[in-house]
């Protein structure tokens, strides 16, 4: 893990240090994989699509993480025979 000595902008960041966490993951596209958008309905109708509440558009994007639970349930269940 790298040291990252910031610039000294304001007086509170004057001897701040940030470490560098890059190294840690070889291959990040294995998680960005995993990841879905979701997109929401912003206050339209499903059928017709005209606003049926307002003030409900916008807003930031939403990711959402794809969980396989049965991976996760075999695998617990070959640690549990084990013991």
């Amino acid at each position: 893990m790298k040291l990252i000595k910031l610039k000294p902008t304001t007086n509170g960041s004057r001897h701040q240090i940030k470490i560098d966490k890059s190294l840690l993951v070889k291959n990040t596209k294995i998680f960005k994989n995993l990841r879905k958008m979701h997109k929401g309905a912003n206050g339209r109708s499903t059928n017709t699509g005209h606003i049926t509440s307002l003030h409900k558009g916008g807003g930031n994007k939403k990711l959402y993480r794809i969980l396989n639970f049965d991976n996760a349930k075999k695998k617990f269940r070959s640690c549990r025979n084990y013991l």
